[in-house]
């Protein structure tokens, strides 16, 4: 409902592995609902590093993505996120004001005094 009031929506997580299932969740979801023009920004130091390691590292996801590994398009939704500019990664908030974000969107960041 923020989103489509044209408010922004905060999500405090940690960088890490569930971080990466937030944002294939997102990534499913906004389009289906009628929110594909809304962008996701991931801030965080290790967001690129992140990503990477899902690249080099497929034993590790689910067998429906592991299955798809070996076909020439990616089996990350992430990846076309980013192409597409769905999915923008910033080590800091100066850069994600720096980029000059639209909104409305939806910001994932993170911050060592989190707690799960």
């Amino acid at each position: 409902q923020t989103l489509v009031r044209g408010g922004n929506v905060l999500m405090p997580i940690v960088p890490c592995g569930a971080s990466i299932d937030v944002i294939h969740a997102l990534g499913s979801h906004l389009p289906s609902a009628g929110l594909s023009h809304v962008p996701l920004y991931l801030v965080s130091r290790a967001g690129h590093g992140i990503l990477g390691y899902l690249e080099i590292l497929a034993e590790w996801v689910n067998a429906q993505r592991r299955a798809r590994v070996y076909l020439p398009e990616s089996p990350f939704l992430h990846n076309d996120m980013m192409a597409s500019n769905r999915l923008q990664v910033v080590s800091d908030v100066w850069e994600l004001n720096a980029k000059r974000y639209t909104e409305p969107c939806v910001v994932l960041a993170g911050h060592p005094s989190l707690r799960f």
